[in-house]
């Protein structure tokens, strides 16, 4: 554009925003008037519902016996009057979040099939005047509004209900609202503008979440609208927008959907900092909040439908060797194997009989294994019994006086009564099945449970016992081995009493590590089938790296209903994907329905600099970095720890100061190496970082590269690469002279310099020098 072009256009544009403020002022303007009719209907259901109790206590209705018909009117007047208001104030909330920006964006489209263009205004709710016919913003759900997303100028097109509709889009604009006043302008052809978009960075994270949907592309918009029975599979680099098109989306099939609500979408988050973050985003996109828990929490609630301790339970971190096994195809597989061989090895089927009665093992296998082979192995005792006493009753038996030995003898055809036992019984099989393997128990976690349940909470521990750790031989089979040995251990002092320790609440809550619970919990689906009894309609899956595939399996076993699953592979931090773990993962959440897998390649969160320096930490290929330009990322190194630990304050403090979100993040060589550093110097472990995003971030503690073990040092630079992405503007790495051996090369291929490097030991005063950095 000339000079004197740009000096032509600049006048057009003043009209052009003068004219959107007077529609932005009109949009305003009924939006106070619809809060006004609101509020004034809020009011006058709370003066009726103060009349009506008046009159039921002023009557006397409640203690009349004759006016039940008359209360029974009046309560149900007061019932729907708190629906009504109920509604208004829901709906005067959410009109009270868009007021400050009721729109983002406009276009002007023709149809096909001839009559006038037509501007359509998108925003984050449809604001109608159904009273005037005048529509002043379009839901950016509603089918049309797509356009907006997927379209240039030129020739568009949209799945309308009643069909495809063709036209053109004249024009596309861009619009940035704060307060009720038109801030920023730009007539497009392309799908974010850099300014709009730098402009929703430099805002607050709950601000930016909200702004999303107005800088929105086509790749991400496709997969919000991918078909509610459908279920996503997203593989994206960090920063490319997962969680936000897992919100989206969730917001889209509540709009899709009628009858549908925030309580039907369950997410599934990695830590609780996540969950918080994400509790707080929905309600800005107009829709109420989606209830989220961790994978863990999740878990622990299953398995307390069967034994309520798990509810409370302390998960400890599995050693990484476990969670690569939880996380291998090979292992899922083996517990499908043991699922096979469940009903032989934990039910005992025999001839039985009493007084007065007899029943042959060949009637109890006809009832096991063909009547009730529908149901998880260790019920179908229990929906056996009707079966048996028909069959009694037939044989002339006494039904009344043998039904209670009866009941008893078929509830001893179960071997396994407890979880702890069920795990134990898995770990005997697979250290048979797999010569020179064993599944790696935690701890004395297990011995633990079976000890209270064979002693009891309340045991004297100076009674005699029997030094057998297994009194009832039918039900247990021997522990072979070193498990002997660890179970006496956990049940019995030197001298054969009992343990004192083993009998509290509190020693039985403890021990159990993250794997053993996605283990027992698939063997509990397994063996006693699902108890998890709330309606779930759409699942959601977050950072979906951080689960085993046992987990996932789990959850596949539980939910069998659409899902959006989305991580990045890269961030992987419990284990080491191989190249087929996506595939996989595709497979096990293929049982639920068919799943549409994507990868996303863009980076839209950091800066340039910050993106281009985490894609080389990983040598990621294909990754684009959106040019916006920041800082450089400065890396800061010492030889002294406490020069490190001051330049770290120091970081910290200045960010703080700037009014900045900063997090000053332990890497480490591992989650406990990061926590127990975290703990004791200050600062943020990695792990509690996942999925979240800072203003500014400060690494420290980085770990070294391991010469000779490609695999180890890919593993760490891993974390490093989730560190740094973290980082929306600014990012500042402190680390020692050998530490710096694990970055990428300062200087790229094409000469483009990656980082800035400063040497705290040629600086005198090291928090002046820094701060002037």
């Amino acid at each position: 554009m000339t000079l004197r072009e740009d000096k032509q256009r600049k006048p057009q544009m003043e009209q052009m925003r003068e004219r959107e403020q007077q529609w932005l002022d009109r949009t305003v303007a009924w939006i106070d008037r619809l809060l006004e009719e609101l509020r004034a209907g809020i009011r006058q259901r709370l003066e009726s519902d103060r009349d009506l109790i008046t009159r039921i206590h002023d009557d006397g209705l409640l203690g009349r016996d004759n006016a039940l018909a008359e209360l029974a009117n009046l309560n149900q007047e007061l019932d729907s009057n708190q629906s009504l208001y109920s509604h208004a104030v829901v709906e005067e909330r959410r009109l009270l979040r868009v007021r400050p920006s009721p729109y983002f964006g406009r276009f002007r489209f023709r149809y096909d099939d001839g009559g006038d263009s037509e501007d359509i205004v998108i925003g984050l709710l449809s604001l109608m005047d159904l009273d005037n016919g005048v529509e002043y913003v379009i839901d950016w759900r509603s089918p049309i509004a797509s356009v907006y997303y997927d379209y240039e100028t030129g020739p568009a097109a949209y799945e309308a209900p009643g069909g495809r509709i063709s036209g053109q889009v004249e024009s596309r604009w861009q619009i940035v609202i704060r307060d009720a006043r038109v801030r920023l302008l730009f007539e497009t052809g392309q799908e974010v503008h850099d300014e709009i978009l730098q402009d929703v960075l430099s805002h607050p994270v709950s601000e930016r979440m909200r702004a999303i949907v107005a800088t929105m592309q086509r790749e991400q918009n496709r997969l919000v609208r991918v078909s509610p029975q459908r279920s996503l599979l997203v593989q994206g680099v960090a920063g490319s927008g997962k969680t936000a098109i897992a919100l989206h989306r969730a917001a889209y099939l509540l709009y899709r959907q009628p009858g549908m609500t925030a309580a039907d979408i369950l997410m599934l988050t990695p830590n609780e900092e996540l969950a918080d973050y994400i509790a707080q985003v929905l309600p800005d996109l107009g829709e109420e909040p989606l209830d989220s828990l961790t994978w863990t929490g999740l878990l622990q609630a299953e398995l307390a439908t069967r034994e309520g301790h798990f509810a409370d339970m302390a998960i400890a971190r599995a050693p990484r060797a476990k969670r690569e096994l939880a996380s291998s195809f090979a292992f899922l597989t083996s517990l499908g194997e043991y699922a096979a061989v469940l009903p032989e090895r934990a039910c005992r089927l025999r001839d039985l009989g009493g007084r007065g009665w007899q029943l042959a093992r060949a009637d109890l296998e006809r009832f096991f294994y063909d009547n009730y082979a529908a149901l998880p192995p260790l019920l179908r005792n229990r929906a056996m019994l009707d079966n048996v006493l028909d069959l009694l009753r037939a044989q002339g038996a006494a039904i009344r006086r043998v039904r209670p030995e009866v009941e008893r003898e078929l509830a001893a055809i179960n071997q396994i009564s407890r979880l702890s036992e069920l795990l134990l019984d898995f770990t005997r099989w697979y250290a048979a099945e797999h010569p020179g393997e064993a599944y790696p128990l935690s701890g004395d976690a297990i011995y633990r449970d079976l000890a209270v349940a064979e002693i009891g909470p309340d045991a004297d521990p100076g009674a005699d016992t029997d030094p057998d750790p297994d009194p009832r031989p039918e039900r247990h089979a021997p522990v072979p081995g070193v498990l002997e040995g660890r179970l006496r251990a956990a049940l019995l002092q030197p001298d054969g009493s009992v343990r004192v320790d083993l009998a509290t609440e509190s020693e039985r809550l403890q021990g159990y590590d993250e794997v053993d619970l996605a283990v027992l919990c698939w063997l509990k689906l397994a063996a006693y089938g699902p108890g998890y009894e709330r309606t779930v309609s759409h699942l959601i899956i977050d950072e979906m790296q951080d689960l085993p595939l046992v987990a996932h399996d789990c959850l596949a076993r539980l939910f069998p209903v659409p899902r959006t699953i989305l991580g990045d592979i890269n961030q992987a931090l419990a284990h080491s994907p191989d190249a087929d773990w996506l595939r996989q993962l595709a497979a096990i959440h293929a049982q639920t329905g068919p799943v549409d897998c994507t990868e996303l390649l863009r980076s839209y969160r950091s800066t340039y600099e910050i993106t281009r320096f985490g894609t080389a930490i990983l040598s990621l290929e294909g990754v684009e970095a959106i040019r916006r330009h920041g800082e450089p990322v400065r890396i800061f190194y010492a030889k002294s720890p406490t020069d490190r630990r001051l330049a770290a304050d120091r970081l910290v403090r200045r960010a703080q100061a700037a009014g900045r979100r900063v997090a000053r993040l332990v890497v480490g060589r591992d989650a406990g190496t990061a926590e127990r550093i975290a703990t004791r110097e200050g600062g943020l472990p990695l792990e509690s970082s996942k999925g979240l995003e800072y203003d500014e971030v400060v690494l420290t503690h980085l770990p070294v590269s391991v010469p000779g073990d490609a695999a180890e040092t890919r593993r760490r630079l891993r974390r490093l690469y989730v560190g740094a992405t973290r980082a929306l503007h600014r990012l500042s790495i402190v680390c020692s002279e050998k530490q710096l051996a694990l970055l990428p090369a300062q200087l790229t291929d094409d000469g483009e310099r990656l980082y800035e490097l400063v040497d705290l030991a040629d600086l005198a005063d090291l928090p002046a020098a820094v701060e002037e950095t």
